[in-house]
């Protein structure tokens, strides 16, 4: 009977839930650490959307296509490393001797070094720095792909226009290529609520919580505090956050498209 007993508690303890959703809400929105990966979401979408659409549309330039091979590679390689490396390496780029303090002192500005991941204040954005180095080459390619399906012909006749390069990427680029460019945002949204390799390597959330983001306070929760039901109410709110901006990019694509269609251009 005794036995029984105890099985049937460590049953009980292991599958108690108490929804903690108005908690997990509370400690989201509380304190502007754990606001994060809005943070990294926005400044991913700046470099892994608008800088890697740029870059793409500089490189397949005709002027620079006979250069364009070597600087895809420059660019890409970094996609293809581990992440567990690449935050390694930049453990020792961050640190207080490191190789970006030295070079700050080398270059005479010197009262900019710290310590990079100790500094509570620039902690994630040096996690998020390696994060956009790592991602920028692979998106990069995404839309150099989808700038060369577009026929020279369209981009000959807007030439012939008198149409500038600025506006030929703004006018004929850019709409060419809007569905890849929706991915690419949804991709980067979904990512920006799923990073934690990152900042469990680099930081494991520190200092003093100053990098925590979403995964990272799931992790902990689930395998550390074993608040299982936390845990998941945290994923839960990923998975709603995630879908809910996914949903808004989808609408927002196609109501723009809807409007191109009822003016009559691309």
């Amino acid at each position: 009977m005794s036995v029984s007993h105890i099985y049937f508690y460590s049953f009980q303890i292991i599958f108690t839930f108490q929804c903690p959703l108005p908690t997990v809400l509370t400690i989201i929105t509380q304190d502007s650490e754990r606001l994060y990966n809005i943070l990294y979401i926005v400044i991913s979408l700046v470099f892994q959307v608008g800088f890697s659409l740029i870059l793409a549309a500089i490189l397949e330039n005709m002027k620079w296509r006979k250069l364009s091979t070597v600087y895809r590679t420059t660019f890409f390689i970094p996609s293809l490393i581990s992440l567990t490396v690449i935050g390694l390496l930049f453990t020792f780029v961050f640190e207080p001797q490191g190789i970006l303090n030295n070079f700050l002192r080398s270059t005479g500005m010197g009262n900019l070094a710290r310590g990079w991941l100790g500094d509570e204040k620039t902690a994630i954005f040096a996690v998020i720095a390696v994060s956009q180095w790592k991602a920028i080459g692979y998106t990069m390619m995404l839309f150099i792909v989808a700038i060369q399906r577009i026929s020279m012909d369209i981009l000959e006749a807007a030439k012939l226009d008198g149409a500038s390069k600025v506006q030929t990427f703004f006018r004929v680029t850019v709409p060419m290529i809007k569905d890849t460019i929706l991915m690419v945002m949804i991709i980067t949204t979904s990512g920006g609520f799923l990073v934690f390799n990152e900042v469990y390597i680099i930081t494991n959330g520190g200092p003093y919580g100053s990098s925590e983001v979403l995964s990272t306070i799931l992790y902990k929760n689930a395998f550390v505090h074993g608040k299982i039901g936390y845990a998941s109410a945290i994923g839960n709110i990923i998975l709603l956050f995630s879908a809910v901006l996914a949903l808004f990019q989808t609408g927002a694509f196609s109501g723009i498209k809807k409007k191109k269609k009822g003016d009559g251009s691309i």
